[in-house]
């Protein structure tokens, strides 16, 4: 989470995104893409989070003393064990952002700097979805606790990424809003119109629409 609340501070474009704050939100949003997916192995089986799972074993584990998956394998594995349901379009987005990473970390901004903030939005939106539905709903009432603060600072964030916006909103009207443009109500979060009325209120680990 402390990742995800970094990435929120420098891709605000509220207080400007040049080059530095574009490379460290990367940076950020890459690390805490490969922490959040390897969390999810960990609910599944401690073993899954090694590069090699059939030479596991729980001393190493509990040493920290491992070599662990790479994102891509870390995404086989939550489809193929887990059983999660992580589309080509996401899967795809989270290879390109390892790409944007290594060449950031390396060489600085090569790229044009609205496509690899365009390519974050899909990330941070697709890392958005996968906390709601595969990582909050199986913490206990401490872990929860524990991350309300960091939440409440993401969610708070989120409406001044343009990126993520983008892609929410195009995402939402070609999914959750189709069809629901007379029923809408004024999201108390990012103050657009894209709040179905049947839903309550958005809480600080509950998704808003953005």
């Amino acid at each position: 989470m402390d990742y995800l609340v970094s990435v929120v501070q420098h891709l605000d474009a509220e207080t400007g995104t040049g080059p530095r704050e574009i490379k460290y939100g990367v940076l950020h949003l890459q690390a805490a893409a490969e922490v959040l997916l390897k969390s999810r192995l960990l609910r599944e089986h401690w073993s899954l989070v090694f590069s090699d799972p059939a030479r596991a074993t729980s001393e190493k584990f509990a040493a920290s003393d491992f070599n662990s998956c790479g994102t891509d394998a870390a995404v086989e594995r939550l489809r193929n064990i887990c059983g999660l349901d992580i589309s080509k379009k996401d899967a795809a987005a989270l290879k390109d952002l390892g790409k944007d990473r290594n060449a950031l970390q390396h060489y600085g901004l090569t790229h044009s700097a609205e496509a690899v903030e365009s390519r974050a939005g899909v990330v941070l939106d697709f890392l958005l979805r996968f906390l709601d539905t595969e990582l909050l709903p199986l913490l206990d009432e401490q872990e929860r606790d524990s991350i309300t603060e960091d939440m409440t600072r993401v969610r708070g964030g989120l409406h001044s990424i343009n990126a993520f916006v983008t892609e929410r909103m195009n995402r939402l009207r070609g999914s959750e809003l189709k069809g629901t443009t007379d029923s809408l109500l004024s999201c108390s979060v990012c103050g657009q119109w894209l709040l179905p009325s049947s839903r309550t209120a958005p809480t600080a680990t509950s998704a808003p629409p953005t």
